[in-house]
């Protein structure tokens, strides 16, 4: 019986450990911002999305153009 006690204890020891520790809440935290940042970025992008489309086909006609 008391091999399973220590085993309990091991285990309870361990789950504590790892539900009081800081490092991965700092991943998590870190994880949150990078994907606040990419929605940002895309929605950002989002709206230069056809003035980026009708620069490269200026661009494109009038390197066609030249040419000829």
């Amino acid at each position: 019986m008391k091999k399973i006690a220590d085993v309990y204890q091991k285990i309870n020891f361990k789950l504590f450990s790892v539900l009081t520790s800081e490092k991965g809440q700092t991943a998590i935290e870190y994880a949150l911002v990078a994907v606040l940042i990419a929605i940002v970025l895309v929605f950002a992008f989002k709206g230069t999305e056809t003035g980026i489309s009708t620069a490269a086909s200026k661009v494109n006609s009038t390197l066609g153009a030249s040419a000829q």
